[in-house]
Parts: C-alpha cells; sequence; structure tokens
C-alpha cells in the first residue's frame, strides 16, 4: 500500500512538472513552436520564433536555444511584453544568432519605465546591418540594454544608418554593448548619422577586440537636442584608426553632452581632419585618451571649425602615455564666445611637443578661455609660432600651466607669435612645484599682461625669466618674497606705469619698498653680469621636434591619398569603358534594325545595296547554255544609246526577285525569234530571265 502511495506522488510530481514546464496556456502561438513554459521560474525556452506572444508578460525572461539563428524583420512587433501589471522588466536572451536583418526590432513599444534587456551570448554575423532599430519607440524613462558577449567573425561591420531611427522621449535610455570580438570593429560611412531628442541617452561600449577603424564621415550629421547625451567607449584593444572627417557636421544644443572614450590600447592612429564643422551651444564635447602605450601624434586639423557659444566646453585629456606631438594646425580656426572653454590637458605622459601653428586662428571673446596644462609629466616644449594669431579679447584667457612635472618647460623665442590682447584679455602662465622653466619671447611680441601664477621666484630663477622684453606687463603672486628677479621683472616697469598700476602687478614686497631702495637693489642684483652668466650658460637654445612621431600618420596618408588617386583614375577608365560599350551596343542595335526592318529601309542603305549588287555583278564570270564555256567579258567603257530594259520572272521556290541591273543583253542567254528582222532595229528591248537554273532556257522575248 505505501509502495502504491509512493508511487502515484512520484506520478504526480512528474506529471506536474512536466505540464508545468511544457504547457503554455492561453497562447496558441507558442504551443504552436512548442515552447517549454516555466511558472514557478517565470521563464519560456523556444526552438523556434514564435510570430507573436500575448503572454510573454506573464514571465521575466525568454529563452531562445541555438536552433534560432536569424532574425526576420519586425521580429518582436507583436510581443508582448509587459502588458498591463506593474512589471518593470523583461530579458530576451539568444544562445546563438547567425543574422539580424534590417528592421527587427523595429514596431517595439515599450513603455514609460520599463527596461527591456537583450542578450546575444554568440554572434556570427560579419555585420550589424543598417536601420536595425529604427521605429524602435523607447518610452518616458524607459531603457534598451543590448549585450552582445561574443562576435566570432573576423571582421563586424557597423553598416550605414545603423542606429538612425530609434524614437527616443524624455529621459529615455539605449545602450548596446559588445564584450568580445574576435578581430575588427569597422564603423561605414554614416554608420553613426543620430538625431538625440532632448533629455535621451545613447551609449555604445566595445570591449576586448584588436582594432577599430573609422571610416570617413562615420560619424557625419550628429544632431544632439537640449540635455541629450552620446557616448563612444573603446576599451582594451590595439589599435585604433581614425579617418578623415570622422566626425563632421557635428551639432550640440544646450546643455547637449558627447564623449569619445580610448582606453587601454596601444596605438591610435589619426587622419588630418578629424573633428571638423562642429557647433556647440550650452554644451560639451569630451575626447578622453587613457593608458596608452605608444606615443601620439595628433595630425593636421584634427579639430578644425569649431564654433563654441555660450558656456561649451571643447575637451581633449590625455592621462597616461608617452609622447605627445600636436602637430601644424591641430586646432585652428576656433571660436569662442561667451564663457566658452576650450582644454587640452595632459597628465601622466612623457614630452609633450607643440609644433610649428600647433594652435592657430583662434579667436576669444566675452570671457572665454584656453587652457593648456600639464601634470606630472616631463618636458612641455614650444616651437617657433606653436601658438599663432590669436586673439584673447573681452576678459578671456590663455593659460599654460606646468605642474608637478620633472623636465622642463621650454619655449622657442617666436613660441608665441601674433598673440593679440584687448579689453581685458590675459596670457596666464601658472608654474606649481616644477624647478626648471624657460620663458622666451620675441622682443617685438605686444602682450598686455603675462602672469606668473603659484610660484614664488627666487634669484636662482633669473636666468628663466632673462629672455621675458621688459615692456612686457608681469603680474606676480602677492606672497612672492622680493629678490633680483623679481626687480628684473620691473626694471623698466615702475618708471613706465603709475603707482596704482604697478601695485595691481607686484608681489606686497615691492609695494613697500621706495624708489631708492628699489634702484639701489637693482644695482646689486649686477643684471648685465647676471644676464651674461646665463647666456653663456644657455648657449644656442634649439628646439627639436621628434617627427618620427607622425611618421606613421604621414604613410597613411600617403597611402590613402594614393589608392584615392588609383580608385579615380580606375573610375575615369570605366566610365570610359562604359561609355564605348554603350556606343558600339546602339551602333549594333542600328544595324541590326536597318538590317531586318524590310519596310523600314532608309533610302540611303537602298542606294548602297543597288551600288553593292552592280559592283559585284560586273565581276562575275559569264558563261554561255555550255556551261564550259566561258563568254569574253563586256567592254565596260564601250559606249552605248540602247536602253534595255530587264524583267525578272518571280521564282516561288526561291521566294525572291532579282533588282533592276543595267547590263547588256549579250550578257543573257534569249531565245531565238523568227521576226528577228523587227526586233534588230528595235532600240528597246525586253528580257524575260529565267530565274531557275534547272529548268530549261525559256523564251524570253516580248
Amino acid at each position: 500500500m505505501n509502495m502504491l502511495l509512493l508511487v502515484s506522488l512520484w506520478t504526480f510530481i512528474f506529471l506536474n512538472n512536466h505540464f508545468i514546464n511544457a504547457y503554455c496556456p492561453d497562447d496558441e502561438d507558442l504551443q504552436r513552436q512548442q515552447c517549454t513554459c516555466n511558472l514557478n521560474s517565470n521563464y519560456i525556452q523556444c526552438s523556434a520564433l514564435p510570430k507573436q506572444c500575448r503572454t510573454c508578460y506573464r514571465y521575466d525572461e525568454i529563452y531562445f536555444d541555438d536552433k534560432v539563428t536569424m532574425l526576420p524583420e519586425e521580429a518582436f512587433r507583436h510581443y508582448n511584453f509587459f502588458g498591463t501589471n506593474g512589471k518593470k522588466s523583461f530579458k530576451i536572451q539568444f544562445a546563438q544568432l547567425n543574422m539580424i536583418s534590417s528592421n527587427t526590432f523595429s514596431r517595439i513599444d515599450l513603455r514609460s519605465e520599463r527596461i527591456l534587456q537583450i542578450q546575444i551570448l554568440k554572434y556570427s554575423s560579419t555585420v550589424l546591418p543598417s536601420r536595425a532599430f529604427e521605429d524602435l519607440a523607447i518610452q518616458s524613462k524607459a531603457k534598451v540594454n543590448i549585450d552582445i558577449f561574443n562576435v566570432t567573425s573576423s571582421m563586424l561591420t557597423i553598416e550605414q544608418y545603423a542606429f538612425d531611427g530609434i524614437r527616443f522621449n524624455h529621459e529615455s535610455r539605449f545602450r548596446l554593448s559588445i564584450l568580445y570580438a574576435k578581430d575588427t570593429i569597422l564603423f561605414e560611412s554614416n554608420a553613426g548619422s543620430i538625431l538625440l531628442p532632448s533629455y535621451s541617452h545613447m551609449d555604445l561600449s566595445f570591449a576586448n577586440f584588436i582594432q577599430v577603424i573609422f571610416e570617413e564621415h562615420s560619424f557625419d550629421h550628429i544632431t544632439q537636442e537640449h540635455s541629450s547625451e552620446l557616448i563612444l567607449n573603446f576599451d582594451r584593444f590595439q589599435y585604433a584608426t581614425l579617418s578623415h572627417n570622422a566626425f563632421f557636421d557635428f551639432h550640440q544644443l544646450d546643455l547637449a553632452r558627447f564623449q569619445l572614450l580610448l582606453a587601454n590600447f596601444q596605438s591610435l592612429t589619426i587622419e588630418q581632419t578629424l573633428f571638423d564643422t562642429i557647433t556647440q551651444l550650452k554644451s560639451s564635447l569630451i575626447v578622453s585618451i587613457y593608458n596608452l602605450t605608444n606615443d601620439l601624434c595628433i595630425p593636421s586639423k584634427t579639430f578644425s571649425q569649431i564654433k563654441q557659444d555660450v558656456n561649451s566646453t571643447f575637451q581633449l585629456e590625455i592621462n597616461y602615455g608617452r609622447n605627445i606631438l600636436f602637430n601644424s594646425d591641430s586646432f585652428t580656426n576656433i571660436n569662442q564666445k561667451f564663457e566658452s572653454k576650450l582644454s587640452v590637458s595632459v597628465t601622466n605622459v612623457y614630452d609633450v611637443y607643440f609644433a610649428r601653428y600647433a594652435l592657430n586662428h583662434i579667436h576669444q571673446e566675452d570671457r572665454s578661455f584656453v587652457d593648456i596644462w600639464m601634470k606630472y609629466g616631463q618636458n612641455l616644449i614650444f616651437q617657433d609660432y606653436a601658438i599663432n594669431n590669436m586673439d584673447i579679447y573681452q576678459a578671456s584667457i590663455l593659460r599654460v600651466g606646468f605642474q608637478h612635472s620633472r623636465g622642463t618647460l621650454q619655449m622657442a623665442t617666436n613660441a608665441f607669435s601674433s598673440i593679440n590682447e584687448g579689453q581685458g584679455g590675459e596670457f596666464i602662465f601658472q608654474i606649481m612645484n616644477s624647478s626648471e622653466f624657460y620663458f622666451r619671447f620675441n622682443k617685438s611680441i605686444s602682450l598686455k599682461l603675462l602672469e606668473i601664477v603659484d610660484r614664488s621666484l627666487s634669484s636662482q630663477d633669473l636666468c628663466h625669466v632673462a629672455n621675458i622684453p621688459s615692456h612686457i606687463p608681469i603680474k606676480l603672486t602677492s606672497d612672492t618674497l622680493c629678490s633680483c628677479t623679481v626687480y628684473y621683472l620691473y626694471r623698466h616697469l615702475h618708471r613706465k606705469l603709475l603707482q596704482s598700476d604697478l601695485n595691481d602687478l607686484t608681489p606686497l614686497c615691492y609695494r613697500n619698498m621706495s624708489l631708492d631702495d628699489i634702484e639701489y637693489a637693482e644695482h646689486e642684483c649686477s643684471f648685465d653680469t647676471k644676464i651674461h652668466n646665463c647666456q653663456q650658460m644657455e648657449g644656442q637654445i634649439e628646439i627639436d621636434i621628434p617627427q618620427g612621431i607622425c611618421e606613421d600618420n604621414l604613410r597613411l596618408n600617403n597611402k590613402k591619398q594614393q589608392q584615392q588617386q588609383i580608385k579615380r583614375k580606375s573610375s575615369f577608365k570605366t566610365v570610359i569603358f562604359i561609355l564605348i560599350l554603350l556606343g558600339c551596343l546602339i551602333f549594333s542595335i542600328t544595324c541590326i534594325y536597318v538590317l531586318f526592318s524590310k519596310d523600314k529601309r532608309l533610302p540611303s542603305w537602298n542606294l548602297f545595296q543597288k551600288y553593292l549588287t552592280h559592283y559585284r555583278r560586273q565581276k562575275l564570270t559569264i558563261y554561255s547554255a555550255d556551261s564550259y564555256q566561258q563568254l569574253t567579258h563586256i567592254d565596260q567603257h564601250e559606249p552605248t544609246t540602247k536602253r534595255r530594259k530587264l524583267l525578272v520572272k518571280y521564282n516561288s521556290t526561291t521566294d525572291r526577285t532579282q533588282p533592276y541591273l543595267d547590263i547588256d543583253k549579250s550578257d543573257f542567254i534569249i531565245s531565238n525569234d523568227d521576226d528577228g528582222d523587227d526586233h534588230e532595229h528595235n532600240e528597246d528591248l525586253t528580257l524575260k530571265l529565267n530565274t531557275n537554273p534547272m529548268s530549261d532556257i525559256e523564251d524570253n522575248a516580248v
């Protein structure tokens, strides 16, 4: 009895478990695809993709095994993930996908404050297709998180407009994360052409791969509206190549934020003109490079045609790297207005070089700020004309900071050229806890103010400031102690400036000294001797820029130019070949039309045909009735006034007629006529030609 009860109990448990795991109540589509529904663990497992799922809201997750490998268009349009209850999240998981179609995730309407999570454990396709997320509606405060754990193809191509068409709403968020890729991630042109509405957020993250390539105009025509945010994050890889105009025509409205983060990698190759035509309004654009193994070259026009207005920020920050070279026109054609900021922050690197015209054609006004800051590095070096053609107007500031660095701040004599200060603009050097620095300016430079802050200048610093022209107003911190260096900087200014203006510049100790005390201190310092000694120790100063840093970029640019030239030549040859082929085809069709169209032959063609037949007829050998007896040729030059007519007899077997031929009657075999005398004097002859060679000679007399 007990054994019977035990067996019954186990049977009941087995059947109940089988019933729970196998039966999907009230959903014929899931049943039709033989999906397994577990009501206890709240998940659905399928080996095929149902067209709709009306009861998905009852569960937390739907799992597709490795038999589901392709997703068609609008794959989840008729899936009810959340229903009317208060459930906040739902997860879709795929064991393996070989293909995602365009518009796969279209027509999904994600309700407010809901989270849809999509996980792909293995992705074998070579593309993320165009418009895969078009018409994906993300309502207010809702989120879509897509995680791809393993990309097995050697190259994953993000196609054009891959992220275009997502319908964002207030504070809605979209995140795509690829956690591992076998080799290369390639962004096609316009792959990231995006319109982000107000308060929307998009995050694209890629990690653990070999290299990433941005083709030309990869992120082209991006518009960020009020308070939107776009983040591109690349982490733990080896190589990155950013092509010409990869970020082009970029528009940010108030409080919008964009960040490009490249972290933990070996090499970065940048082609000319990376960021071009950027417009900012109360917004921020940040490019962060972290933990770069090799040297970095910032080539010409990397940051070009940037317009900043109303408290906007454009920031390049490099943390942990080797040598950094800002080549000619790295920053060029930049216009700042109303408290905008352009920041170049370099931390924990070796040497930073600013080549000729590294910062060129920059205009500041309305309290704008250009900040070049180096911390915890070695040498900060400015070549001749490194900063050129710069306007610092209306209380704007150009600041160069050298902080906690063990090397030297060096500048060529003409490093800062054509710098125009006006209406309260300031040029500031901020030296903090860095012992070696040398200021050198051309005697003709017309700076309104040079400020040196956070560094108390001692007598040992005289050689560091010896090349500052005496007409430049120098502002020091008020707590700086008086020394020969301080007296040297103000040796002429205290005679030219008003006492009130001088007090705004000098340290406190200098203000309390009388004019006689100052002149006595200057005499005791023996400036001429000290300056001569500085010049002897300095020798000839040469600023060398290691151009080898940019060799890879130059080779890449030259190679790409050659490829473009070859492509243009190939395209031109292809066009010529197509035109020639098209001409030959038209000519051939015309000829065929003329040859085979009996009723539409041109008069010129008929004349040509007559001439050709007449010519061939004259060349034929003429025979008598005895086919072996050749007749003599007609003298073609023999004059004749006879009018000849030839009537050709129609032959029904050949269905052909012979056209009129003007030839002599001796060319034909004609029948004898008893009335020969009458015909002998008749100049008009009518001949009947037998066109059937197998019959007897017919009588051709008329």
